[in-house]
């Protein structure tokens, strides 16, 4: 499952567990469980899914509904959740982020927050660890339920960020000690479609802290494959497998 990776650390293909070395030819592999087509080893760049624009409007038509539906439903519980972070430690109880969002363009992320003002890091330069002391005890508590990121349900509603697709990264993020764009030549890949509130990666239960570049390769070879394989029938499938995959994970 690491052919992306291969690009990225000078070393050779055919020396890295699961690889194949493909030079000059074109196939396909399913790392993730979904088909990924490859040129010479690497993911084809600009390749994504061919959806319609019905399928597309009908994807877009139920993030609107659902983020609708659930910001309203929520609202008691959201404001619960704000009070409550309120009274763990002084300060707005909400955080903003800029993160990459289609194409690459620049949004600004909303979720509860989660670290003590002081600690707060606007620019994702310091990447959050399991044992993080910056985290409030109220914090804690959100991050393990994934409750800190219901008002993304604002992003979707916007438009940012869809229901489903690789989750939003800072710019520069980092995976360990280096840099995802120096690990993977192909991470811009991943920003072919709106990154989204849960996705391919999240169901097979790569979520929380990134600290090696192994990690890193797992959680971008499932993004590109979910890019190549984009579908309305695959979003409702992640959407479907989410509460059981990722909520019940967090709870266990």
């Amino acid at each position: 499952m690491a052919y992306i990776a291969s690009q990225g650390s000078g070393r050779d293909a055919s020396t890295r567990p699961g690889t194949r070395a493909m030079a000059g030819r074109r196939s396909r592999q399913r790392p993730s469980g979904l088909e990924v087509y490859l040129d010479a080893g690497r993911p084809l760049a600009g390749r994504s899914s061919s959806m319609g624009l019905i399928e597309r409007g009908a994807i877009r038509a139920i993030d609107i509904l659902v983020s609708l539906f659930g910001l309203v439903a929520l609202s008691p519980l959201m404001v619960g959740i704000a009070l409550h972070v309120m009274a763990g430690s002084r300060g707005n109880p909400f955080f903003f982020q800029e993160r990459e969002g289609l194409v690459g363009r620049p949004f600004r992320i909303v979720k509860f927050r989660t670290f003590h003002v002081c600690h707060c890091d606007s620019r994702g330069a310091d990447p959050v660890r399991w044992d993080d002391p910056r985290i409030t005890e109220v914090g804690r508590m959100l991050r393990e339920k994934a409750l800190d990121e219901l008002p993304q349900l604002f992003n979707v509603l916007m438009g940012d960020m869809s229901l489903v697709g690789p989750r939003p990264h800072v710019p520069h993020m980092r995976a360990g000690a280096g840099l995802y764009r120096d690990i993977c030549p192909t991470y811009d890949a991943r920003l072919a479609v709106r990154p989204g509130l849960t996705g391919w990666a999240q169901i097979h239960g790569l979520t929380g802290p990134v600290h090696t570049e192994r990690q890193a390769i797992a959680r971008l070879d499932h993004d590109i494959a979910y890019v190549q394989n984009v579908s309305l029938a695959l979003n409702l499938r992640i959407l479907a497998m989410t509460p059981s995959r990722v909520w019940g994970r967090r709870a266990s």
